[in-house]
């Protein structure tokens, strides 16, 4: 993991920022959400597909 994403992964562990703030400003979005599933305070409340409730689709 780069030292942007530890930074937003831990940003986002202390509540400034939000999950998906978090991942658009990640160099590698893959990683940041992978440490967020895996290693986050509310891990297991949070599913990898939370970030697409608010896509639409055509």
């Amino acid at each position: 993991m780069t030292k942007t994403g530890q930074s937003l992964f831990n940003l986002f562990q202390a509540d400034l920022i939000s999950y998906d703030d978090a991942l658009r400003n990640a160099d590698s979005v893959n990683d940041v959400r992978l440490r967020i599933k895996l290693e986050s305070k509310d891990s297991k409340n949070r599913e990898l597909g939370d970030t697409l409730r608010n896509v639409t689709y055509k």
